[in-house]
């Protein structure tokens, strides 16, 4: 059963925290709605009401309010600056460490515990900060300057994404042309979704994003985008091969933590994007291409609620909402979501409860060589509406967006 009277907000984080770290939830109506026109519709919302995993330890409340007042566009992204100072600690004591230590199987630990701990916490970060202005317009030139570039420039290399990749790829290219073929170049269109040769296919794509962003800017004649990508990456090749070359604890930071991430980074990528992107409605091709969409969009994604990754990672499980409406709060995308959700449902949406983009995308390969995996992602299945579809209905309809989408042979 739906809550008898849900909040309309929830405090996440410790007693008498800002306002700022309350998360709306959906109106009363909507609930009420949902209760009687979608029963199977999950009773209780984590993602609105538990508390926030971002950050592992936050900052005093004063540095934090110092934050709101002086540096931060919206008060509710004052979670990033606790999480961007966890990660900042996790730097310095890997060098640390490393420095004292010297030893391989160490950086390997490090490297494994370094993205265990905050690799989805800052790709998201990052992510949303792509999206939406993070700090105030009013900071002087050189600081805003400073602080624009603290994720994407500075902090995106202790992760293995390139210099200036991020921004190009992810606003200017993937939310643009929402996974089409040819024109988006990390669609996954053309693959067939549960091969892993396929898969390991469209990993390979990712070294060639020092040629196909740059170009794809130029083409779209955003010779300004495309200029800066090359630049930026012409750059951090050369300051790549210098750190390299560095002798002592710098060089050896570099080679053993900064370097393999290159290619760790790359996989947790592109498996991320696949992952996103794994059930692709059959007739996309045919619904005309508009970013604000609720079909268009319905058929290029799907929904992951009650993950605890979402808890970790600025509910980015709200995938469909996030490209109806990329620059919508993260902290909206829940409610957002509930309130129109026949709007969803009207468009067929795909959901998950409890089930994480990542443990889909793996479950779906393994699925052609266990076929229990397809049961245990069809449990997790949301029906929306009065009725439930059968499991072997559920993965049926699954499976049936797996296909390769040939836009050759449709029109929209």
């Amino acid at each position: 059963m739906c809550p008898v009277k849900p909040l309309q907000y929830a405090k996440l984080t410790r007693k008498h925290r800002f306002e700022t770290d309350a998360i709306p939830d959906a109106t009363a109506d909507a609930w009420d709605h949902i209760k009687k026109n979608h029963p199977h519709f999950p009773a209780i919302v984590n993602d609105v009401i538990a508390e926030r995993q971002e950050a592992y330890v936050r900052l005093p409340t004063s540095v934090e309010k110092w934050f709101i007042d002086n540096a931060l566009e919206d008060p509710r992204d004052v979670l990033m600056i606790s999480t961007m100072f966890n990660i900042l600690c996790s730097i310095v004591l890997a060098y640390t460490a490393v420095s004292f230590f010297p030893h391989p199987m160490l950086s390997v630990v490090l490297v494994f515990l370094h993205l265990l701990g905050f690799g989805s916490r800052f790709i998201l970060m990052l992510h949303y900060s792509a999206h939406r202005h993070i700090w105030k317009r009013t900071l002087n030139k050189p600081v805003r300057f400073v602080l624009d570039n603290l994720f994407p420039q500075i902090f995106s290399p202790f992760f293995g994404i390139p210099y200036g990749m991020y921004y190009a790829h992810h606003v200017i290219c993937h939310h643009v042309e929402n996974n089409v073929f040819e024109e988006d170049v990390s669609s996954t269109e053309p693959y067939q979704r549960d091969n892993l040769l396929h898969f390991f296919h469209y990993y390979a794509k990712y070294f060639c994003c020092i040629v196909t962003i740059p170009y794809y800017a130029w083409r779209k004649q955003r010779y300004e985008t495309a200029v800066f990508v090359a630049t930026s990456m012409i750059v951090g090749v050369v300051c790549y091969y210098h750190l390299w070359m560095c002798a002592g604890t710098v060089g050896y930071f570099f080679r053993w933590h900064v370097f393999p991430l290159l290619f760790v980074m790359a996989l947790f990528l592109m498996q991320g994007n696949w992952s996103q992107h794994i059930f692709v409605h059959p007739q996309i091709a045919t619904i005309p291409q508009k970013k604000s969409s609720y079909i268009y969009n319905c058929y290029l994604t799907y929904q992951c609620m009650n993950a605890t990754l979402n808890l970790r990672s600025f509910n980015d499980g709200y995938h469909v909402t996030h490209h109806i409406q990329s620059r919508l709060h993260w902290s909206e995308l829940a409610s957002d979501f509930m309130n129109n959700i026949d709007k969803y449902a009207e468009h067929d949406v795909i959901i998950f409860d409890g089930l994480f983009f990542d443990a889909i995308g793996a479950l779906v390969f393994l699925g052609r060589y266990i076929p229990s995996c397809w049961t245990y992602i069809a449990k997790h299945y949301v029906h929306l509406g009065p009725h439930k579809l059968t499991t072997e209905e559920v993965v049926a309809k699954l499976k049936s967006r797996l296909a390769p989408i040939d836009r050759s042979k449709c029109k929209a």
